[in-house]
């Protein structure tokens, strides 16, 4: 957690991901109680969505693979939006539910970024996913 937590704090007002992973202006002190929270869907048509799997984990809790995995997330183009596809998207919130940052892997009409704060990689996003799974907690969602 030590490492994460200083890789976050040295990103000022903000996480960046390669330049992209930014959050809004925040008290500084509220790190240890971020949730990351990933989110497994199948396009059922153009633009609906059918949740299969979430995993949600405190920040303070993650792994250090899971700490790494999110260290590292690469920004992307957004996937096609095609029915049967499986995407991800990933949010981070503060203790209180308030959204400080959304992503996902695809995209499925212009415009659609105004409400996401850029595109990931799907396989970074499906191995931070796998990895939040596999990091002991009450509280993973199916």
């Amino acid at each position: 957690m030590a490492a994460a937590a200083l890789w976050l704090s040295a990103c000022g007002d903000g996480y960046s991901v390669e330049g992209g992973l930014v959050w809004r202006p925040r008290p500084s002190d509220d790190d240890a109680r971020v949730i990351v929270t990933v989110t497994k869907s199948q396009l059922n048509t153009w633009r609906q969505q059918q949740p299969l799997h979430s995993q949600q984990q405190p920040l303070a809790g993650l792994s250090p693979q899971a700490q790494q995995a999110l260290a590292r997330l690469r920004l992307s183009a957004p996937g096609q939006c095609e029915a049967g596809a499986t995407v991800y998207e990933l949010r981070l919130t503060d203790a209180s539910g308030a959204q400080r940052y959304r992503s996902a892997n695809w995209a499925c009409e212009p415009g659609a970024d105004r409400e996401l704060n850029g595109y990931i990689a799907t396989e970074d996003l499906q191995r931070l996913g796998e990895l939040l799974a596999a990091t002991p907690r009450s509280g993973n969602h199916p």
